[in-house]
């Protein structure tokens, strides 16, 4: 289609033609179920990484799929949907007409060009992509409405000889003409915007534990663009982003504390216990915390992966998924750069930046600290290593061990044609683990930063536990 289109408000009706004499011409009314950004001013039950603000109308030749010319609309309130494009083919007896419509959040969106002009695209795996073709009316008016599904979002659609799209979660490579419900007249449904359960919290259908704290199920959107170090394997770079949706869950609000244990081995824990600080084969072997008196509230580390996994089993749960622990720690779709917000760090922030031999630390202090002693305090600015759900030391204090293998971002276990749910990579040697510990910089409470376990004893890594939040 090498013609004009207009956009026009929703439910107006077309009248744009670059012709002398009036033809057919055609609605296209575009519908979604995703949120937007302007929900969030007046729901607190919405995930932010679930909402949307920018479309991208792009009009195709139907022959050979080369763009005729695009339009950006802002859709980031309620109000604007549907969006109305109408469109006039400009060659008389044009048998149809391809668009491709792409909904994505723009502060999220590259800047690229198409033809030499400045653009703004998405980034494939959060971007909702969906491809429509639609037959040229030859008399009077026609309506074609079609709904972007946010289950859809990060599957591309295919041009080409052979192209396809998705339609829906259980329809992800459809036939450009599937979806599409053509009308004679103008046809404006009522929107479905802001309908998508996912993006929705979903409530803990059980009562929490003794110290633990409900995470309600969500959407997010795991990693980060601005986290890539090109000194870093390429593996470990929190890229490419991968939405998840992860379900209700309970956590710990304190990473697992040496008390904690020593009550689980007067119940008979039989795993093995954590390396002492006079054990040789631990580096630093001095900042372990196990078995020195008085360290009943710090957490425990020096401990093998296979013993904290014990003891989160015998307390009722499993050690986090890193999809958990990144949803939880970075405000549930949120994408808060620390737990506390996007305010750097400060040495009173969190447990981080302390002192060792040949090591310039940022802050003053020695060792892992009793859990919790960072809440978020006005005299350090609002800032504090506590999460919105109460979850303290996710930025600092000790690494936590994850159940998760390690696998880049880029790797099957985290690939999928569309969303994730409950991911989990389970084949590898490596452990995933999260969170920095007190002797890194201030830099490393970044909460989106990915880290290396080769699972055994280490004065770096402690662990807490996650809980099914559903009654059995």
């Amino acid at each position: 289609m090498r013609g004009f289109a207009c956009v026009v408000a929703p439910s107006a009706v077309a009248a744009c033609s670059d012709i002398g004499s009036p033809r057919a011409q055609l609605l296209v009314v575009v519908d979604t179920d995703a949120h937007v950004v302007g929900e969030l001013a007046t729901r607190d039950d919405v995930s932010p990484d679930a909402t949307m603000d920018t479309l991208r109308v792009d009009f195709l030749d139907a022959a050979d799929g080369i763009y005729a010319s695009q339009t950006f609309i802002d859709v980031a309130n309620t109000s604007a949907w549907p969006v109305s494009l109408g469109v006039v083919p400009a060659e008389a007896g044009a048998p149809s007409v391809r668009i491709r419509l792409r909904l994505f959040r723009g502060s999220l969106a590259s800047t690229d060009s198409v033809n030499g002009t400045p653009t703004l695209t998405p980034l494939p795996q959060i971007a909702v992509d969906r491809l429509i073709e639609v037959a040229v009316p030859t008399s009077a008016e026609e309506s074609a409405t079609v709904t972007l599904a946010e289950d859809c979002m990060g599957v591309a659609v295919t041009l080409g000889a052979h192209p396809s799209t998705c339609v829906s979660a259980t329809a992800p490579a459809a036939e450009p003409t599937a979806g599409v419900a053509v009308t004679p007249g103008v046809s404006t449904p009522r929107s479905a915007v802001g309908t998508w359960s996912a993006g929705i919290y979903s409530p803990c259908s059980a009562d929490a534990g003794p110290e633990q704290v409900c995470i309600p199920g969500g959407f997010a959107i795991l990693g980060d663009v601005r986290a890539t170090d090109r000194d870093s394997p390429p593996d470990v770079n929190p890229v490419p982003l991968r939405p998840v949706v992860v379900s209700p869950f309970f956590l710990d609000r304190c990473e697992f504390t040496v008390s904690r244990l020593q009550q689980l081995v007067g119940h008979g824990f039989a795993a093995t216990l954590p390396s002492m600080a006079s054990d040789p084969s631990v580096e630093d072997a001095s900042y372990c915390t196990w078995g020195v008196s008085g360290d009943e509230a710090l957490p425990v580390n020096c401990i093998g992966l296979a013993s904290a996994a014990a003891a989160c089993h015998a307390s009722g749960g499993e050690l986090p998924t890193e999809a958990q622990w990144e949803y939880a720690a970075r405000g549930r779709g949120e994408r808060l750069d620390y737990p506390w917000g996007n305010v750097p760090p400060q040495c009173c922030s969190a447990n981080l930046g302390v002192p060792e031999p040949n090591y310039l630390p940022d802050c003053s202090g020695e060792g892992p600290l009793p859990v919790g002693s960072f809440p978020v305090t006005a005299a350090c600015g609002e800032t504090g290593d506590m999460t919105r759900d109460g979850v303290s030391d996710m930025a600092g204090n000790v690494m936590e061990a994850l159940a998760d293998t390690f696998a880049g971002y880029s790797s099957p276990c985290w690939s999928s044609l569309n969303i994730l749910h409950d991911p989990v990579c389970a084949s590898g040697d490596q452990r995933s683990v999260r969170g920095a510990y007190w002797n890194l910089s201030l830099t490393a409470a970044f909460l989106a930063l990915r880290q290396v376990w080769d699972g055994t004893p280490n004065i770096a890594v402690g662990f807490r536990c996650a809980y099914p939040a559903s009654s059995p």
